[in-house]
């Protein structure tokens, strides 16, 4: 558990999706992350992952599920891990 993020995602990752996949956006208690198509299969894993090495700071892992529009740009996004809780105070 003491393992920094990016070496526990390169170990659990096969090699041929390396680079993994290390950074997100933080918003409240939601980490985004945008995740490329070839990591999509280790979509929950790499949730999981993300929210057990950046808990208790982060309660919800989200990955972009679609395309940014209408008037205010908004995206539809996907819970990884963690709770479905997108009710977030930003100060």
């Amino acid at each position: 558990h003491n393992q920094p993020l990016s070496r526990l995602l390169s170990t659990l990752l096969p090699p041929h999706l390396h680079p993994p996949p290390s950074s997100y956006e933080q918003i409240g208690h939601i980490a985004h992350l945008n995740l490329r198509a070839p990591h999509l299969p280790y979509k929950h894993l790499l949730g999981r992952l993300f929210l057990d090495k950046l808990s208790p700071s982060i309660r919800t892992v989200v990955n972009k599920s679609g395309e940014v529009g209408g008037p205010y740009r908004t995206y539809p996004v996907e819970v990884l891990a963690g709770e479905e809780d997108y009710a977030v105070n930003v100060t």
